[in-house]
């Protein structure tokens, strides 16, 4: 049975039951989860104000009439020029395919999404089904919907980006999964890592996703400065009801974060995450964790030969990357691999290692 990264594992309240399942979603985020141990053990309790109205019926199922009051109370922005568009689209389970819909750059869309492309550009039919993407990967109260578009929302030129949001959701999701997965030698699961350290963050969504899935741990995200987006970001989840207690960011450079992995690292599971940090920031990520005795995981970005595989010669675009990404996981010992789709972005290999204490 499948995992559910967002699934939280405590009996909620009254007042926070998951929304209701979508018609044509398999498995339910319910059935999906019911097997998970210690995933999520706290938060979720709130959204007081934008309180979904709909509750599960004996199917288990939001009618798309419920799903089109949900979205005009939790997305009001996204919902702008949105009427004419059929509640069917809010029900409809998501499929990977429909990326192809969205504004992509490159020969025929080969590099991607469009990194430029904010949200709320898109028209109506596609902000849509992101709110429907969003809603269906976590429909659990405050939903990762209703927090995204509270941030989009917010006054202020800085915005959120289409291809960010994807990439972001999709490597959390495969990263908590990895977390919490059992291991081919044990009985159990793993429990949540004590400490997260999220590595040349940039606007520090996959920080703040891990601070979210892993209320019990604490999640430090580190880069040379902090950007507008971040803590406009914070306050969306505040606003939404679940703040972030455990998340907290730092500018600096590695030397920052390197005491506050080293205190947890000698007695406890902890995690550091670099996603498309640059060159040589990648290997200093990894020689850091290497130092620490610490577990990691890593998205790579641009990769010179002569940094990862020296006695390489010319090599095609797309055999360059992947080659590189085996280079790299071979010399630090990595156990994991993991792609997200590569319609968000070419550069979409997760390179893992999971660390046993002993």
């Amino acid at each position: 049975m499948a995992l559910n990264p967002w699934r939280p594992t405590v009996r909620l309240p009254p007042a926070a039951k998951p929304a209701p399942a979508l018609k044509g979603a398999a498995p339910s985020a319910a059935r999906a989860g019911r097997q998970i141990h210690a995933i999520l053990a706290t938060g979720f309790f709130g959204l007081r104000k934008l309180q979904v109205r709909c509750r599960a019926r004996k199917n288990g199922e939001a009618t798309p009439s419920e799903l089109r009051q949900e979205f005009r109370e939790t997305a009001p922005f996204w919902c702008e020029g949105a009427e004419h568009v059929p509640d069917s689209e809010l029900a409809r389970a998501w499929r990977p395919e429909e990326l192809k819909k969205f504004p992509r750059q490159g020969h025929e869309g080969s590099a991607g999404l469009d990194p430029k492309v904010r949200v709320h550009e898109l028209p109506p039919e596609l902000r849509v089904r992101v709110w429907a993407y969003l809603r269906q990967m976590n429909p659990y109260e405050p939903s990762l919907a209703a927090i995204f578009s509270t941030l989009d929302a917010m006054p202020g030129p800085q915005k959120l980006r289409v291809k960010e949001l994807f990439e972001s959701c999709d490597i959390v999701s495969a990263l908590v999964m990895w977390w919490l997965r059992r291991p081919l030698t044990s009985q159990k699961r793993w429990g949540p890592p004590c400490r997260v350290l999220d590595a040349a963050c940039g606007h520090g969504l996959v920080g703040m996703m891990l601070a979210h899935c892993f209320p019990d741990s604490l999640v430090r995200a580190v880069d040379l400065e902090e950007r507008t987006l971040a803590g406009k970001a914070l306050e969306a989840w505040a606003a939404a009801g679940r703040e972030l207690a455990n998340f907290q960011f730092v500018a600096g450079d590695l030397n920052h974060a390197k005491g506050w992995v080293e205190e947890a690292s000698s007695i406890s599971q902890s995690l550091v995450v670099a996603v498309h940090a640059c060159n040589e920031a990648t290997l200093d990520v990894l020689q850091l964790a290497e130092d620490l005795g610490s577990s990691w995981a890593v998205v790579p970005c641009c990769m010179r030969r002569r940094l990862y595989f020296p006695g390489s010669t010319h090599l095609e675009a797309e055999e360059h990357y992947p080659l590189m990404c085996g280079a790299l996981s071979a010399r630090f010992g990595a156990n994991m691999l993991h792609s997200i789709d590569r319609t968000i972005t070419t550069k979409n290999l997760i390179v893992a290692k999971k660390v046993v204490l002993p």
